[in-house]
């Protein structure tokens, strides 16, 4: 009984000893990653606010605290920035460790729910090893991805989380601590993201069944119904908070979404490379390459075998635990692959930008496989060594490190170097004022980008210019008359109060394919900037955006003060833009 005491304990100083060794694999691929790639998409803009979060913590810790609740809806991840704010700084580097802390957090709960289970300490320890097989966990080439600061990460790991805990509660549900824990540990969850909640509930969606099955049987008792009261009465306040709190914010957000699954009527053809490459994906990064399509058909057969291997021992209440397992890992694998596949096939959703839809099939598969270990070691009476264990700790060690330098994109020689944007945006403080800077443009120079290297180099933000239709501009969908007229309202007001404007040297580098209404209705800029109503510009910088592509940095000629050259009128499309348009006209 000691012995399996300490070694139960040995667990838990297993777990962060390894976890911290997969972060540290990551650090030179990180480092390597930030000085050559220019931050871009959703994880930079999300690390925009978490550089916002580390300057109030670090002023008044609470006021962080209270400042990641308030600034927008991510709270979890927002959370975790301000309580680990001490040992954070601005460097991306530096915040993705609360990543690898909630992916260990997430181990630690599968040890502890195979500990639960009495599977034994090396039942258990490979428990905690599963979740972190897949490729796709390392890297930056995926929003899921740990080391990507984005939301999914930290959402997809609290699941795990959620759902080790809810099932030990659901086997234990006599047990205060146990309740208590799974309660928050799904409140968390939901304010992980703003439509976390039908993710969250589908996850825990089986083991909640039993949990309110036991509560109506008649081994119930009052410490049951009372543990059950507890764990819905805390569940519910926190996405009330969190709902209330911010509604108008996700209602904002999410509207714009929804056209994804409202404009789009489904068709094999487009749900055919998800229904073909999920989750091989996961795996192996080739779209529709035979290996892909191999491992997502692996997948499938082994989640069935699970349900197969099991299927006497299944019954509801459960009986059989590794059944019990099986069963929601077979219901959250399948549940999650159709139901997205049956919503989200919009030709704008791709494997590359939107397999994050499917992450939460992972966990289910995790759970298969470890009941497939288990079942088979069970079946043949094979006897593992306390060296396999070890040696599997270290195995994932060793490819978390090497799958991080493989999975870290490599710099072109068109790529614009990170430096030189953050130069620009360091020295842009001194020609921008009361009117800020309007950026109509959003690809290597954007309107966030600049407020990002000025916050990590502890500079104040610039005010970034937005009228009555700034949204309206980047909005994607709905290319209508209406959106038009408000695109060139909203260009105008750039023009004529903005303290400087840039824009693309020439009109055509505005790519018609691009999502953004004010790429869509370019030509509004062009009938403006040629008309006798707009003033005259001096063109203050030009800058490189990419190899054969400059923007100019524009400030009204009566501002200037005779600084830079005044802009060559007409503003018209490149030489080679309109040389080809001619040689297709004839």
């Amino acid at each position: 009984m000691i012995e399996r005491f300490r070694e139960a304990k040995l667990g838990y100083f297993i777990i962060p000893i390894y976890v911290m060794a997969l972060y540290i694999g990551t650090i030179s691929s990180y480092i390597k990653f930030n000085n050559r790639i220019l931050p871009s998409g959703d994880p930079f803009s999300y690390t925009l606010g978490f550089f916002r979060i580390l300057d109030v913590a670090r002023n008044n810790y609470l006021d962080g605290l209270l400042f990641a609740l308030q600034s927008n809806f991510y709270w979890l991840i927002n959370l975790m920035v301000a309580i680990f704010s001490p040992i954070l700084v601005k460097e991306p580097v530096s915040i993705s460790v609360i990543n690898f802390i909630a992916w260990g957090i997430a181990s630690a709960s599968f040890y502890r729910l195979g500990l639960h289970l009495k599977l034994g300490f090396k039942f258990s320890l490979f428990f905690s090893l599963i979740i972190w097989i897949y490729p796709i966990n390392f890297g930056f080439l995926d929003h899921s991805s740990i080391p990507v600061l984005a939301l999914d990460a930290m959402f997809l790991g609290f699941l795990h989380i959620a759902l080790a805990n809810t099932i030990i509660f659901s086997i234990e549900p006599k047990s205060y601590k146990n309740m208590l824990i799974a309660a928050i540990s799904i409140g968390l969850s939901i304010w992980g993201r703003g439509n976390s909640a039908p993710v969250v509930f589908l996850v825990v969606f089986i083991p909640l069944l039993v949990l309110i099955y036991k509560m109506f049987t008649k081994d119930s008792n009052r410490r049951i119904t009372t543990n059950l009261i507890l764990f819905a009465t805390i569940i519910s306040a926190m996405g009330f908070i969190y709902y209330y709190m911010q509604y108008a914010p996700i209602k904002l957000y999410y509207s714009a979404q929804k056209d994804f699954v409202e404009r789009h009527a489904w068709n094999l053809r487009d749900a055919l490379p998800f229904l073909v490459n999920v989750p091989g994906f996961f795996f192996w990064r080739v779209e529709n390459s035979i290996a892909t399509i191999g491992l997502s058909i692996l997948m499938h057969l082994l989640v069935i075998s699970s349900l197969l291997i099991n299927i006497r021992k299944i019954s509801f209440p459960p009986k059989d635990h590794i059944a019990f397992l099986s069963v929601i890992g077979g219901f959250i694998y399948f549940a999650t692959y159709f139901i997205s596949i049956l919503l989200f096939t919009d030709p704008l959703i791709t494997l590359h930008n939107c397999l994050l839809i499917y992450a939460p099939m992972r966990i289910g598969l995790s759970l298969c496989l470890m009941t497939i270990i288990i079942s088979t070691v069970q079946r043949f009476n094979i006897e593992i060594k306390n060296v396999v264990v070890y040696g599997c700790v270290i195995f994932i060690i060793y490819c978390g490190a090497t799958l991080s330098r493989k999975l870290t994109p490599e710099v072109t020689a068109e790529s614009l170097k990170p430096s030189e944007v953050e130069a620009f945006s360091i020295k842009l403080g001194d020609m921008v004022h009361s009117g800020g800077v309007s950026i109509l443009w959003y690809s290597n120079y954007n309107p966030k980008i600049i407020n990002y290297f000025r916050r990590k180099n502890n500079l104040p933000e610039i005010q970034i210019y937005s009228g009555k239709y700034y949204n309206d501009l980047w909005a994607p969908l709905g290319y209508t008359e209406e959106k038009r007229l408000h695109v060139r309202e909203e260009i105008v007001a750039h023009f004529e109060n903005a303290d400087l404007i840039i824009i693309p040297e020439y009109l055509d580098y505005y790519d018609r394919n691009a999502p953004y209404p004010l790429y869509r209705f370019k030509d509004e800029i062009l009938k403006y900037l040629n008309s006798t109503e707009a003033p005259r510009f001096a063109v203050r910088m030009i800058i490189q955006e990419n190899v054969g592509r400059r923007l100019l940095v524009l400030q009204r000629a009566g501002a200037s003060d005779g600084a830079g050259e005044l802009l060559k009128l007409p503003y018209l499309k490149s030489k080679l833009a309109i040389d080809n348009e001619r040689e297709a006209s004839r």
